[in-house]
């Protein structure tokens, strides 16, 4: 049975799929509850959940119907994604069938209803730098993006931009799915701050911060060396541990990272605006445990804005490296501090802390 209505109370968050190629997600809040709705909206900001069942569950609260590209006129697409304001939407939905999906590093979803034809009814607003952007077809989607980032526009509505093709050279304007939409966006801000973060005086102290955010623990070294990056995860279950790790030196990475996937640059970011804010530069280990508790993936946000909050609380000092070793081997588990006293950054840092001590 077909049936029309329209979107309401909230833009629709627009989801690219990857593992069915050109699909297309459009999720709405329906919900008389204004105070549930705006305790949602905020949890990707301010972490505001305590725990992950109550970020599923408002996770699940929203509708999510499914089109194609193809089925879609892609200006109004772009349109929607752009939107400031809530845009007026209807849309022309099959609701006979209930299917989840999932892709990883992306937020769980659920799917209720297949859109068979769409609409956008009103004017959207757009803000006039993001506007400018999207009609300058001479602009590289990357400087666009900087540009927005600069202005102050947040990560995930430039990722959300650059996943419906907004940005760029008239005829390389494309489609992305949107878990590369996200990685992509991180790492172009992360590598053009990083630019400038390379030429700081370095850091006088060790600093380590410690917390623990969606049963997940971290502990974040900052070392007074020139800048490098490493994330070394632990996952642990009922029978198993296992580490996955990707680093870079003070050259940047020519290749993908290996392992740890989007969520190594989603930290990176943080990281980075935390030197840039600091005028410092550094070399920094992230430690990330993974409980049992984290039985399922809220999607590579939620490291970046764990890592942001994290940062921002105070750490704890150290100017011998043998005592925040020490204290760092009391806070994790063997088996991730056997691999975090592997680590090249660490080990490149103790070499330079050598070779200079026998001057």
């Amino acid at each position: 049975m077909t049936l029309k209505r329209k979107l309401s109370y909230t833009p629709p968050e627009i989801i690219i799929g990857s593992k069915i190629r050109g699909s297309v997600y459009l999720g709405n809040k329906f919900t008389d509850n204004l105070t549930y709705l705006k305790e949602y909206l905020d949890t990707k900001k301010h972490l505001s959940f305590e725990n992950i069942n109550r970020y599923l569950k408002f996770r699940f609260n929203l509708d999510y119907s499914k089109t194609y590209i193809s089925k879609i006129d892609l200006n109004d697409l772009q349109l929607i994604a752009l939107a400031e304001n809530v845009p007026e939407i209807e849309m022309s939905v099959t609701s006979n069938f209930y299917l989840k999906e999932r892709e990883h590093n992306l937020y769980p979803i659920k799917i209720l209803e297949s859109i068979v034809d769409i609409e956008l009814v009103n004017n959207v607003k757009i803000n006039k730098h993001v506007s400018k952007a999207y009609y300058d077809y001479d602009l590289l989607a990357r400087d666009a993006i900087i540009t927005l980032y600069e202005k102050g526009k947040d990560i995930n509505d430039l990722s959300r931009y650059l996943s419906v093709g907004a940005f760029g050279k008239l005829n390389n304007r494309k489609i992305i799915p949107t878990k590369y939409s996200i990685t992509a966006s991180d790492s172009i801000i992360s590598d053009n701050l990083l630019k400038e973060i390379k030429t700081f005086p370095i850091l006088e102290e060790i600093l380590v911060y410690k917390g623990m955010y969606y049963a997940n623990k971290f502990i974040v070294l900052f070392l007074p060396s020139y800048f490098s990056y490493e994330l070394i995860e632990c996952i642990l279950r009922e029978d198993r541990v296992l580490i996955k790790r990707d680093f870079e030196t003070h050259f940047k990475r020519t290749k993908y990272v290996e392992e740890t996937a989007g969520g190594y640059y989603a930290i990176r970011l943080g990281i980075a605006e935390k030197l840039y804010e600091m005028g410092k530069q550094a070399s920094v280990i992230v430690l990330r445990e993974i409980l049992p508790e984290y039985y399922m993936s809220v999607g590579v946000w939620m490291l970046r804005e764990s890592i942001r909050e994290l940062i921002k609380t105070k750490p704890h000092r150290f100017y011998d490296i043998g005592n925040a070793l020490s204290y760092i081997k009391k806070e994790v588990i063997a088996d991730l501090y056997s691999s975090f006293m592997t680590s090249k950054v660490l080990k490149n840092f103790l070499r330079q802390k050598r070779l200079f001590t026998s001057l």
